[in-house]
């Protein structure tokens, strides 16, 4: 598994982010999410991924193994939260290893009640790396018959285990799940702030996703932040080759979202980038909605 951190390895991993109990993460890194709370299905398809190199947040690791299952070439995955790097890593690893009754077994698709059973991690922790290895132990040591879970370290917005299937085409069935399977390939985990990777990576990609990370600080998606957004998405775009997309989503009601929305437009847009948004179903709250925008070069079109 590879965790590249371009040079600043000992900033990532050290006795205060990683070799020791989950609780000494900050609260910016102390949990993560295992499934995404986003409608992959619905947007996923709007590109052809094969072939393409692709950068894009961790979060649940769940666009990066769609992607793979959709032929995509290489992806790097980025998050400031190490323990998103961790999930994703099993969840990866757990695809190349189990069938697909027993991945959905392991994760809780199957009951609440029997998941991460020790037994079945024990199968996984002899692929995994050694920082993500060091990590999962500590969580089951005086825990032999209580889920990992229970650590209490997963943020879990989707009570509704359907959803989640419907939401990753990589878990829709069987055959989706062994087509994954079968295109999987190995994921870089960089564990630093987008900014940061963007400034320091030299690689160029086909299509970069942001996902939602504009909604939390310092990016929280209101006009006074809109010129950290912007900076962030043209460091991003300086990423891209050319006939590359960006793309960046926002949870909520388009009536709380347009105005913020238009102003960031209005921006890209005197930065010389070509702007589109598209509104896909959300599947955490109903009443709303997720708004993706698109970003790409003026010079492609």
């Amino acid at each position: 598994m590879l965790y590249e951190t371009y040079g600043l390895n000992n900033q990532a991993y050290n006795k205060e982010t990683f070799q020791g109990p989950p609780e000494i993460f900050t609260p910016l890194t102390r949990q993560a999410y295992l499934f995404t709370t986003e409608y992959i299905a619905y947007y996923i398809l709007r590109n052809n991924f094969h072939s393409k190199k692709i950068a894009c947040i961790t979060g649940s690791g769940d666009f990066a193994f769609n992607a793979y299952m959709y032929k995509a070439a290489a992806i790097d995955c980025v998050d400031i939260c190490p323990i998103a790097g961790f999930f994703a890593e099993l969840k990866m690893i757990a695809i190349k290893v189990f069938c697909y009754e027993t991945f959905l077994q392991f994760f809780g698709l199957q009951s609440s009640l029997n998941y991460f059973k020790e037994a079945l991690y024990q199968k996984l922790r002899q692929f995994i790396s050694r920082q993500c290895r060091y990590f999962f132990d500590s969580l089951i040591i005086q825990q032999e018959e209580s889920p990992l879970l229970r650590a209490n370290i997963i943020i879990d917005k989707i009570k509704d285990n359907s959803k989640i299937l419907d939401a990753n085409p990589y878990l829709s069935s069987e055959e989706s799940y062994i087509s994954a399977q079968e295109s999987m390939k190995e994921i870089s985990f960089h564990p630093l702030n987008v900014e940061s990777f963007f400034k320091l990576s030299t690689k160029k990609y086909d299509f970069i996703n942001l996902s939602n990370i504009l909604c939390y600080p310092p990016y929280k998606h209101t006009v006074s932040a809109n010129d950290r957004s912007v900076n962030l998405i043209t460091k991003a775009m300086g990423r891209l080759e050319k006939k590359g997309e960006l793309i960046t989503l926002f949870f909520g009601s388009w009536h709380n979202q347009a105005k913020a929305l238009s102003h960031l437009h209005l921006k890209l847009r005197k930065k010389g980038f070509a702007t589109s948004q598209f509104i896909c179903p959300s599947i955490t709250h109903p009443q709303d909605c997720l708004l993706l925008l698109s970003v790409k070069s003026n010079e492609d079109f």
